[in-house]
């Protein structure tokens, strides 16, 4: 199948997901009303925060007063709040199977959402430690190498880690004192390096790029090593010295 008519059918195919979501989620509102009136309500407190936070942004712009007032009228309408999470759903549980299933690669929020997900599914694990089977640690870590050599370093290295940063960081733009927060336009600091593999499923190229581009308003030195054919098992695989020897070349360069 085309890769235009693969994307035509996942979509139409998330967006009628999405909608039978949202009609049910409007269904469990009305016969659930008094125990689902807190999420309703933070949902809409949440499209009003943003909203809030974008016409400071935009002040002084008429057209971008146009655009925040246009928002701010559809963030009033119920449909459009409870889309929002109707179509994350939508796309995790049919867009991104389906798409595989039909011959499709997976986008960078593709990765990140399957690579995640197993912390998410359950919202008690903010508070647990989580383990990685082999398989999802193959996926995640060592996907550019030998599936031996990955089943080797899960045994090696896998351990349980803390949910409560995932959650965090999910919920950072919602947060303006989020333990993730990050002064990205901090003149002051020391040079920062970000090591990139091509091939990475946990923190993909578009990710790392955009990470780069984020700190473009510090005058301090921020520069980015990528490796195409390493995974995010880059430090920890065979060729962890390839890697070594190229940090410790930017740092003799930076005079450290």
């Amino acid at each position: 199948m085309g890769a235009w008519l693969r994307r035509i059918v996942v979509s139409v195919g998330i967006g009628g997901m999405s909608y039978l979501i949202m009609l049910g989620i409007m269904v469990l509102s009305v016969v659930y009303d008094r125990e689902l009136e807190p999420v309703v309500t933070y949902a809409f407190d949440t499209g009003r925060g943003i909203i809030t936070a974008l016409d400071k942004l935009v002040s002084g712009s008429h057209w971008g007063q146009v655009a925040v007032n246009h928002l701010r009228e559809r963030v009033n309408m119920t449909h459009v709040v409870l889309s929002i999470p109707a179509i994350i759903v939508a796309t995790i549980i049919f867009g991104i199977p389906f798409n595989r299933l039909l011959g499709g690669t997976r986008t960078a929020l593709q990765r990140i959402s399957i690579d995640i997900l197993p912390v998410f599914k359950n919202p008690a694990n903010k508070h647990r430690a989580i383990s990685l089977t082999a398989e999802q640690f193959r996926f995640a870590f060592g996907n550019a190498i030998p599936e031996a050599e990955s089943d080797e370093l899960f045994e090696k290295w896998a351990i349980p880690a803390p949910g409560k940063p995932l959650f965090e960081a999910a919920a950072a733009n919602f947060n303006p004192h989020s333990p993730a927060k990050v002064a990205t336009d901090n003149q002051g600091r020391g040079p920062l390096l970000l090591i990139m593999g091509g091939k990475d499923h946990t923190v993909p190229e578009a990710v790392t790029r955009s990470t780069l581009k984020q700190y473009r308003h510090s005058e301090a030195t921020t520069d980015i090593l990528e490796f195409p054919d390493r995974a995010h098992s880059l430090t920890i695989d065979h060729g962890w010295r390839e890697v070594a020897d190229a940090c410790l070349t930017w740092l003799d360069g930076q005079g450290l």
